[in-house]
């Protein structure tokens, strides 16, 4: 399994360059994300959806019972005081 792997280490698993991963890649990303494959496959929730049953019964996901959207490692743009920067730096 190559996933969370840098360009360079699949390259080096499949013995391609990293040059190479990155532009089938984003051939495979833009394939994937691009009619007719997006609009065929992909359906996104409705307000009538029904939550998962999975994440009502898992404790961890209490703390975003009043949240809106998705928590699926999607990068949040936020700011913390500057006395706080230390503390932030490189979390996810």
């Amino acid at each position: 399994c190559v996933t969370g792997l840098s360009t360079h280490h699949v390259g080096e698993r499949f013995q391609h360059s990293p040059t190479t991963i990155s532009k089938y890649f984003r051939k495979m990303v833009n394939f994937f994300s691009s009619d007719p494959f997006y609009s065929s496959n992909v359906q996104l929730p409705t307000v009538d959806t029904p939550v998962a049953t999975k994440i009502l019964d898992d404790c961890r996901f209490r703390y975003f019972s009043d949240c809106v959207g998705a928590v699926d490692g999607t990068h949040i743009h936020a700011f913390v005081l500057a006395e706080e920067h230390a503390n932030m730096r490189n979390r996810k």
